[in-house]
């Protein structure tokens, strides 16, 4: 798997939905778009949610590179390069993927970055929880204290319980991997 063609493409695919391509939304689209093997051997829990160091500096070096433009302004990627889609380096199952997600996304008005963190979370709890467990609700508000991912400790159970529901909707929706 080539990171720079999976970061290239979903940038593109968000800007055209939409959903501004933000640093922090290129690591959760990607996040999402990843099998679970791929997203357990690259991303850790971090600050705004999983986050994976490799993304991070390959976005920098396609920027270095100018295929993408960060505009600091506005925090966000644009194309800077275009590149005929076909020869994008992807693996295909991921640009199926990535287009799920971004759907989705879409689809659910769920394109502000704080809510795909918020997804993001809820999504890696999920794909992470024991199977001893019964209570996810439960879960998500022990670990996300011990994360230190406050805005859904202290979020609704309502609200938690929404994105419990997307996030089961989503992983469905990409054949639970």
């Amino acid at each position: 798997m080539k990171l720079a063609g999976v970061i290239y493409y979903a940038a593109l695919k968000a800007d055209e939905r939409g959903i501004p391509p933000r640093k922090t939304t290129l690591q959760k689209i990607i996040f999402f778009s990843l099998k679970g093997d791929q997203r357990n051997q690259l991303y850790i829990p971090y600050h705004y949610g999983p986050f994976c160091f490799s993304v991070q500096s390959i976005c920098d070096s396609l920027v270095a590179n100018n295929y993408l433009e960060y505009i600091n302004e506005k925090n966000v990627f644009k194309i800077k390069k275009a590149i005929d889609e076909k020869i994008i380096n992807i693996d295909s199952d991921i640009a199926e993927r990535c287009t799920i997600v971004l759907n989705y996304l879409q689809e659910n008005t769920i394109t502000e970055t704080k809510d795909i963190a918020f997804l993001s979370k809820i999504f890696f709890f999920i794909k992470n929880k024991p199977a001893s467990v019964s209570d996810i609700y439960k879960f998500i508000k022990e670990k996300g204290t011990l994360y230190g991912w406050f805005e859904v400790v202290k979020s609704p159970e309502k609200t938690v319980q929404s994105y419990i529901s997307h996030s089961s909707k989503l992983d469905n929706l990409l054949g639970g991997h």
